[in-house]
């Protein structure tokens, strides 16, 4: 994934060219935060290679089929929630 032509290979994405966005967390000068966010143009389009290695960055496993771009492997958590919820401010779940 690159901003401009410079990234090889078959998978790669063009920031400027495909008019795509790796969506990190916050790239922001200090607080940088590379985890990939639900709306990444990087996930799913990754290559496999469980032969070399089979978890990201966090210890997350890889998929079997589609990976994602990068060292961090985006999870999708589900929650099932009966009744009333109130969220002031922002919430961030963190794998333990």
């Amino acid at each position: 994934f690159s901003k401009d032509d410079t990234a090889p290979g078959a998978n790669s994405i063009h920031g400027d060219t495909d008019s795509k966005t790796p969506d990190f967390v916050s790239t922001t000068s200090g607080s940088e935060d590379f985890h990939l966010q639900s709306t990444s143009d990087a996930i799913n389009v990754g290559t496999d290679l469980s032969g070399t290695f089979t978890d990201d960055i966090d210890g997350d496993t890889r998929p079997i089929d589609a990976w994602d771009i990068g060292a961090d492997e985006e999870v999708e958590i589900n929650v099932r929630i009966r009744g009333g919820v109130k969220i002031d401010g922002g919430v961030r779940i963190e794998k333990e």
